[in-house]
């Protein structure tokens, strides 16, 4: 395996196996994409929505020719914080 695709392959478990202070497996959310007709602000936001799942299935097929390209994927849950930040999503949104 590349170089590149074995630290793209720890980039990915390190953020899936990641735990809060409470022990909340925080990545869980984020496993599939959420229902369009529920979440209709999370498609506004993000345009091209990828879930965690997807993200794992391109890495086993060696899909990410280099580190930006996944960075580009990551970059998109950053966006989720500012629609907490900038909307009273916690109770729309709540981490279980």
């Amino acid at each position: 395996m590349p170089l590149h695709l074995q630290k793209l392959r720890t980039l990915y478990d390190t953020i899936k196996d990641y735990h809060d202070a409470k022990g909340r497996q925080l990545s869980l959310i984020f496993m599939k994409l959420p229902n369009k007709n529920e979440y209709p602000d999370y498609y506004e936001v993000i345009k091209q929505p990828i879930h965690m799942e997807k993200i794992a299935s391109i890495l086993k097929n060696n899909g990410y020719e280099n580190l930006k390209i996944i960075n580009g994927e990551v970059s998109k849950y950053k966006k989720i914080k500012k629609i907490k930040k900038n909307s009273n999503t916690s109770k729309k949104y709540p981490v279980k």
